[in-house]
């Protein structure tokens, strides 16, 4: 069976009303988080700035990017598709993330694309996915990183609740790469548990920094995003990411008012929209921790 077309469910769900909307995305998404989240974002962009939103192109099976032979998808998102790949040079393998169809050619999400690549190159810490390049086709920009063997840490939480000894030691880990990144000034904004990867031995590697921004340098990011409201909070269904969706263009997403990151695991301050620092990323690894000893989300409603 071929891949859900995200430009077929939108071109279909952007004509319909909102419970319309929602009882056909519960079908065709048919519990795929990352693809509803693609597709509200996009539609709540759209119903804002019609516009300015571009259309999303079909998926497409992709065999290679550059010099890069595709082995197979280990996931995907709004700010990105990563792909198993083998590097004809080394004869290695790795991880390869590209930007989503829909928002290639977009400069500010390219500048969010780059930045978390800097940031990447920065963190040399053992419980962080480590950067290998950034490079570029003529088709799209992607990201080379190592390939974790093992599964996210929300997988091995489908499966049941952890064991206390065995939330302490991943939730340790994942303490100490943020640690790393905080010593940096670097917050990570978007951290839950499909973005760290537990290996068989309980490694763990946080990974995915598209939303990480500096804590010394506000107003710096050099992306822009859609300006939420001050009157109401986000009201998206599941865990759909607001970041994702083609940004307004007049909004800095580091200014007072914008919201990024992930409802269920965003802290107060992100929901509000203020100033974020590492009490955010802490808020989220309690969360986590949370969800590891029960199996269940702490925050699992939609607002």
């Amino acid at each position: 069976m071929s891949p859900p077309n995200l430009r077929d469910i939108f071109d279909e769900a952007v004509d319909l009303d909102s419970s319309g909307r929602a009882a056909y995305l519960d079908r065709v998404c048919a519990g795929d988080k990352d693809l509803l989240a693609e597709v509200m974002s996009l539609l709540e962009v759209y119903d804002r700035h019609p516009e300015e939103m571009p259309v999303p192109r079909s998926n497409e099976r992709v065999s290679a990017v550059g010099r890069y032979s595709i082995l197979g998808e280990l996931g995907k998102g709004g700010m990105g598709r990563v792909y198993r790949a083998l590097d004809p040079q080394l004869g290695r393998e790795i991880a390869l993330k590209v930007l989503p169809d829909h928002l290639v050619g977009d400069p500010k999400r390219f500048g969010r694309f780059r930045r978390e690549a800097r940031i990447l190159a920065r963190l040399n810490h053992p419980n962080v996915a480590i950067l290998y390049s950034l490079e570029e086709t003529d088709e799209a920009p992607f990201l080379t990183m190592e390939v974790v063997q093992g599964e996210t840490l929300a997988e091995k939480i489908r499966r049941g609740p952890l064991s206390v000894e065995d939330t302490i030691s991943i939730c340790t880990q994942i303490v100490n790469a943020l640690q790393a990144a905080h010593s940096l000034g670097i917050v990570h904004r978007d951290l839950k548990p499909s973005n760290a990867a537990v290996t068989a031995d309980l490694g763990v590697k946080v990974f995915d920094f598209g939303l990480a921004k500096a804590m010394d340098a506000p107003g710096s990011d050099d992306a822009s995003s859609f300006r939420a409201p001050r009157s109401r909070s986000p009201t998206l269904p599941g865990e759909p990411r607001t970041r994702i969706g083609t940004p307004r263009g007049k909004a800095d997403d580091t200014l007072p008012g914008s919201i990024l990151g992930s409802p269920g695991y965003m802290s107060p301050e992100q929901y509000r929209g203020d100033a974020v620092g590492p009490a955010t990323d802490l808020w989220a690894v309690g969360c986590i921790a949370f969800e590891c000893l029960t199996g269940s989300a702490a925050f699992p409603g939609a607002t």
